[in-house]
């Protein structure tokens, strides 16, 4: 059976605040109370597109949840079109990547 170590804490440097988009609702979108992810890491990816005149410039970030080492201060489950908060800078969950050795080892959040 193939083991592979926890991502190392000494690499899950960050805090986020994170809140669960519930639902689209009759006045807008919902969300569940806001939680705060800890130990974990967000790895931003700046990409500028140009299109004849027009450029658009686009952050996106990976957030890193490990298993083991990553802890929350509220039950939660990662949920596109969720909100994350990281330094002041507000995110939205776009994808939800489990990633499984024998169990779910972490996951990668893709933020918009």
């Amino acid at each position: 059976m193939l083991r592979i170590r926890p991502i190392p804490r000494n690499l899950l440097i960050h805090e986020a605040i994170y809140e669960q988009f519930e639902e689209n609702g009759r006045y807008g979108e919902t969300y569940l109370p806001a939680v705060t992810l800890k130990n974990i890491r967000i790895n931003f990816e700046k990409s500028f597109n140009r299109a004849g005149d027009t450029e658009s410039k686009s952050v996106k970030a990976l957030l890193f949840f490990d298993q083991k080492n990553s802890s929350s201060s509220g039950i939660f489950e990662f949920k596109e079109k969720s909100k994350v908060t990281f330094q002041g800078v507000p995110m939205q969950v776009q994808r939800v990547n489990p990633l499984y050795t024998d169990t779910l080892h972490h996951y990668e959040v893709e933020l918009i």
